[in-house]
């Protein structure tokens, strides 16, 4: 799976930015819902586009194949939990099989 790759610096922070994140229609994510994400603290979904849609997300909001999640956080933090959005369904099952 491709990195979205598009980050924006937050003017002055200089350690925090913003950064889109493309949900692919196999990652693990897809169905859960915000809440569920366990998310590190600092780190948040601030809009959600879905289709023509732009959402506020709340707890219950579905993560939906196909979404952009627009992030907010540290650098160090955002690109662990990247990674975790963009694991696929494959991946995750592996790791409980072998568990």
């Amino acid at each position: 799976m491709q990195l979205s790759g598009r980050h924006d610096r937050t003017p002055g922070s200089g350690t925090e930015e913003t950064r889109e994140v493309d949900i692919m229609p196999d990652a693990a994510v897809v169905g859960k819902a915000v809440m569920e994400l366990k998310f590190p603290e600092g780190v948040t979904i601030l809009l959600i586009n879905r289709g023509s849609k732009f959402l506020i997300p709340k707890g219950g909001t579905i993560i939906q194949e196909d979404d952009t999640l627009l992030l907010f956080g540290e650098r160090a933090k955002l690109s662990d939990v990247e990674e975790n959005l963009l694991r696929r369904v494959e991946h995750e099952e592996e790791e409980e099989n072998n568990a």
